[in-house]
């Protein structure tokens, strides 16, 4: 077998697909056709019992990437960040001669979670199809195809590595009608025969230009499709959600082979290394299954871990952890269970010998809890809706043993789980009674479910009933009160409601609690400007401003309340800084030049508007602030300024009218 060198060595394909089970491929006994998958199968390496680390996608792909274990990288639920020292697959080969791309589909993903880690190029752009509804949470794989092929044909002339993320198989089931498969989970397979259509479109396109490029297939999950009561993922850690295709195609390099030993997502990274003669890296929980690939022989990695702290972070229940070693596996949780994979590979019928599951029980012990969270881990509150649309109902909350109770199981809880999901569809349909009905009885029997009474609080807040939906809130924060998104819900109900003095002790709370999140300093600094505290004001947004100095807005919120104060300069300033970061808002200029020109700063006042001229845009009353300023000392210039107002808003004319001075000026020929 052939060892190549990474800087002269074989193009690096890594193909990662959302939400696919490994007996879903027809290559394991499922029922989706997959040719495509077939034939890397059959010219490479199938892994017939690889396992992922955790049923979800941020951690799971984090472990994939940096041959990790979520107690390692710190990833343990969507909507956490991978720290920027936190070298992975992309950096490693970057650093061996190889150019980088990473292309991804689901919003999981997405850059601001830190996986753009290490790539030279970062393809996240979810905002495709014109009137998709999940545009803004997903593409197809066509795109993501098209995308990565047009940056492959660019990048050739040297070794790369494009790592592919395809979503499809994930809810919502949407495969275009050619693709259609009959049955009770006829719209996943679908799904799955799309993906692999277009895995096959992308293969061939690598492999016409070079036949000996390195291809690695997986999952970062299954999905339950009903087993053991649970239809998504995420939740539990039996084997329809941990179990995943691995194939391994390296022409040359690996003889074709059929592996059934256990192995894990984890072992892909230090495996690629090893195929791209890169050097090896110290640390990893993976190992390299090169070796035995290369000689024939079953590889026979350590024993598989595996969790899910889903169900701790979102209700507060117990997490589940598993580990397996060969055909042992053992689940815990607020219980344990432990399993003979090769006799009862579905998991019906848990061992009553508890020796058989010691050994595992042993291991598990030894494993670290998560530390606790950073401040200003949490995400954007854009970023949790985006996530929670996807079933993730408690992304962006802090995992921490704080949070959860070690004798409540959700392996007991799935029917409640399964409720809050549709009160949770009704919700994102805007269906508000049927919501409201099945969020209520679901409090009738679980009086403490915390995200029920953050959902029924956001409800009532979206139909304007402030008092009900404030009072659920406070209930949401009373329940969970380490979650930072019940504070911020809270918060942002009390300023629609106007009661700006509780705002404002709220959004204090937040930001003691996370001094890095510049949202909620602004909006601490509205709540004070509301309720007439300006000092105090200036002083959040100035906060704001220094947490993230090029977000957008928050310096014209500074400005807003620096004007309201009588500091007309330093408003004019915070705009000035605010309009370098972002030249082409041109909204943002038009509102400088009219600061400017109630300033009598003319000239720099026209200079901003030119821009917005020169680029079609039309902003009236910054146009009719410079015609009242140049009155007096230049009329030409003031009919100029004062016909363009009138032009971007004809409205205007009336009152112009009426006042004699700027009529004089419309007179002028």
């Amino acid at each position: 077998m052939v060892r190549a060198r990474a800087r002269g060595g074989a193009p690096i394909l890594l193909i990662t697909i959302d939400t696919l089970r490994a007996d879903a491929i027809s290559a394991l006994g499922g029922a989706a056709p997959t040719p495509n998958l077939d034939r890397l199968a059959a010219e490479g390496a199938l892994f017939g019992q690889a396992q992922t680390a955790v049923p979800l996608t941020g951690p799971s792909h984090a472990t994939i990437l940096s041959g990790r274990f979520p107690y390692r990288h710190g990833i343990r639920d969507n909507g956490q960040s991978l720290a920027p020292d936190q070298p992975g697959l992309p950096a490693w080969l970057h650093a061996a001669g190889y150019r980088t791309g990473g292309f991804v589909s689901g919003f999981p993903l997405h850059r601001q979670f830190g996986f753009d880690h290490g790539f030279d190029h970062y393809d996240d752009a979810f905002a495709g199809a014109e009137g998709n509804p999940f545009a803004l949470r997903e593409r197809r794989a066509e795109d993501t195809v098209q995308a990565a092929q047009r940056w492959i044909e660019t990048n050739d002339a040297s070794p790369w590595f494009a790592w592919v993320h395809l979503f499809d198989p994930h809810t919502p089931y949407t495969a275009p009608e050619a693709f259609r498969q009959d049955g009770p989970f006829g719209g996943y397979y679908a799904e799955i025969a799309y993906t692999d259509h277009w895995i096959g479109e992308l293969v061939a396109s690598v492999r016409k230009r070079h036949p000996d490029a390195i291809v690695v297939v997986t999952s970062d999950h299954g999905e339950g499709l009903g087993d053991h009561g649970e239809y998504d993922h995420g939740l539990m850690l039996y084997q329809s959600t941990l179990r995943v295709p691995l194939i391994v195609s390296a022409p040359g390099r690996l003889p074709p082979q059929r592996a059934d030993a256990p192995v894990r997502t984890a072992d892909i990274a230090p495996t690629l290394l090893d195929l791209a003669g890169a050097p090896s890296q110290p640390n990893l929980d993976g190992v390299d299954l090169a070796p035995d690939l290369r000689r024939g022989a079953a590889p026979s990695p350590p024993p598989a871990y595996s969790e899910s702290y889903f169900a701790a972070v979102t209700y507060g229940w117990a997490p589940l952890k598993a580990m397996r070693d060969g055909a042992t596996k053992r689940i815990e949780g607020a219980r344990a269970e432990t399993f003979d994979l090769a006799a009862d590979p579905h998991e019906d019928a848990p061992l009553a010998d508890a020796a058989r599951g010691a050994r595992l029980e042993s291991l598990l012990a030894t494993l670290p809890e998560p530390p606790p969270p950073a401040a200003g881990d949490a995400p954007s509150a854009a970023a949790v809706a985006r996530l929670r649309s996807l079933g993730y109902l408690g992304a962006g909350a802090p995992v921490t043993a704080a949070r959860w109770r070690n004798d409540v199981d959700p392996r007991d809880r799935l029917a409640e789980h399964a409720d809050v999901l549709r009160a949770q569809e009704a919700l994102d349909q805007r269906r508000w009674a049927d919501a409201e009905s099945r969020l209520r009885a679901i409090l009738e029997t679980s009086p403490d479910n915390r995200v029920a009474w953050l959902r029924l609080g956001t409800l009532k807040v979206a139909q304007r009933v402030y008092d009900d939906g404030i009072a659920a809130l406070r209930r949401a924060v009373e329940v969970d009160p380490e979650n930072p998104e019940a504070r911020y819900q809270l918060g942002d109900a009390l300023l629609r409601a106007r009661r700006y003095a509780e705002a404002a002790d709220v959004w204090s709370d937040v930001v003691a609690r996370q001094p890095k999140r510049a949202a909620a300093w602004s909006n601490l600094g509205s709540a004070l400007l509301l309720s007439g505290r300006q000092d105090a004001a200036i002083g959040a947004y100035e906060e704001a401003v220094a947490v993230a100095p090029d977000a957008a807005n928050l310096r014209e919120n500074l400005a807003r309340a620096l004007l309201r104060a009588g500091r007309p300069n330093d408003a004019i300033a915070a705009l000035e800084a605010q309009a370098r970061i972002d030249p082409q808002r041109f909204a943002l200029g038009a509102l400088l030049a009219l600061h400017l020109a109630e300033a009598g700063k003319l000239p720099e006042a026209e200079g901003w508007i030119a821009r917005a001229t020169a680029a079609q845009e039309a902003y009236p009353e910054a146009h009719l602030a410079l015609a009242i300023r140049l009155a007096k000392s230049d009329g030409p210039r003031a009919a100029e300024h004062l016909r363009a107002a009138l032009a971007a808003q004809p409205a205007l004319r009336a009152s112009v009218e009426a006042d004699a001075e700027l009529a004089a000026l419309l007179a002028q020929p």
